[in-house]
Formats: structure tokens, sequence, C-alpha cells
């Protein structure tokens, strides 16, 4: 998958885009994973809705990083490369680059991350609901995990 998305690298970023003349981040993901012989929705909304949540501490190469940029909900997406580094479609950067998660920008606007599991070529929103119970479950004690905030002060309001 990495070599897919690094052929990508420097292509021009373009909102809406999903072709070489301008991309911007889902329809990368969905193009980089397309290559790699999987189906996949073509927003970062839907996309999240797919694969297994795992904890910011154990991501891997090839998970998918989500961010809330310009809405609460995830509205960017990218993949990660390993060493603290993501392959994204950047409209501030203008293009397909490499970025540091650690910079605050990101930091601040992580939601979480998800793994398509190598072995499923297309997953069904279900098998995602199952995962999103587990990581529910182990999240509850998490005062720092969003997903545990969430549960929180839905709680605190009922």
């Amino acid at each position: 998958m990495y070599k897919y998305a690094i052929g990508l690298l420097g292509t021009k970023y373009r909102f809406g885009g999903d072709n070489i003349n301008g991309i911007d981040c889902s329809s990368f993901v969905q193009h980089v994973f397309e290559l790699a012989g999987y189906k996949m929705p073509r927003t970062a909304r839907e996309q999240a809705l797919y694969g297994y949540f795992v904890r910011k501490e154990n991501i891997k190469p090839g998970d998918l990083l989500f961010f809330a940029t310009y809405a609460s909900y995830p509205s960017h997406v990218g993949i990660y490369i390993g060493n603290g580094k993501m392959i994204h479609a950047s409209s501030k950067g203008g293009k397909v680059e490499i970025t540091d998660i650690n910079k605050e920008y990101y930091v601040k606007r992580f939601l979480f991350a998800k793994r398509i599991p190598a072995n499923i070529k297309e997953l069904t929103p279900q098998d995602s609901m199952e995962s999103i119970d587990s990581y529910i479950n182990e999240s509850k004690n998490n005062k720092e995990d969003p997903i545990a905030k969430i549960i929180m002060e839905k709680n605190d309001k009922n």
C-alpha cells in the first residue's frame, strides 16, 4: 500500500477532486486502498465507519487517521506510514505530502485511528459496529480517550 501512496506524493490538492489533476484527502485514501484491492467509500466521514478502532499508541503503517478539521465529525483522513508520519492530501500544503502527526494542529484535531483488516477486502458497517462496541467498552475508564469523553458527556446530560 505504501508504494501506491508514495506514487501520489506531490499530487495537487483540490477539494472534491478525484484524479491526478487534483485530489482531496478521502479520494486519496480511496484511490490508494483501491489500488491495493480494497473497496472504500468516498468521503472521510463514510470511511470512518469502516475498519476497527486502534488506540493511537498502537497504530501501525496502513492505519487510517481521522481528524476533525472543518467540522466536528471526521473531515480529514490520512494514512499512517510509521515513525510518527502520515501521508495525506493536505489543503494547507496544497498537495499530497508526508506530515508529522505530532504537529500541534493534528494533535488537537485527532479523533481516532482505524485499521482495515488485510483479509477482508470489503467491510460492512456491521463489521465496524462490532468494533465500536468493543472499543467503547475498553474506553470507558480512559478519560483521555476521545470516545470516552463523548460517552461521559452524554451520561452527564442524562
